[in-house]
């Protein structure tokens, strides 16, 4: 499924992160207000991974800054985990919704795989 994108990014990518994303699909729910105002709670999946962020299509833009609540489903039970913030960071405008990148504000990052260590103390544990 290929997507064409507008290419209009606000603002860029960041070139230098915290810490090093890994390219994982997971299943998530996330919930917000779009760039109308109207709230929405969304099926998706990541494109790539961190402890401090992640980055996922929507099918709607949401505004660069918003505050968005992410929480990965249960594999087993397909029940959602406690959700975590996330703010937008930056965005990339596609023919139908955006690419977004968001940085965790609050909340465990939930990823139901290792990721690399990191040297903060909130590393997930496997």
């Amino acid at each position: 499924m290929s997507s064409k994108s507008s290419r209009s990014t606000f603002p860029a990518p960041p070139q230098v992160r915290r810490d090093p994303r890994d390219p994982a699909s997971i299943f998530i729910v996330v919930s917000g207000f779009d760039s109308a105002g109207h709230f929405f709670t969304e099926h998706t999946a990541t494109i790539n991974i961190s402890d401090n962020g992640c980055c996922f299509r929507l099918n709607r833009e949401v505004p660069v800054d918003s505050l968005l609540a992410v929480q990965t489903l249960d594999q087993d039970s397909d029940a959602p985990s406690r959700p975590a913030l996330y703010q937008i960071a930056w965005l990339e405008r596609l023919t139908k919704g955006a690419t977004v990148g968001a940085a965790r504000l609050h909340g465990e990052a939930n990823w139901y795989l290792a990721l690399p260590a990191t040297n903060e103390s909130q590393t997930p544990k496997a």
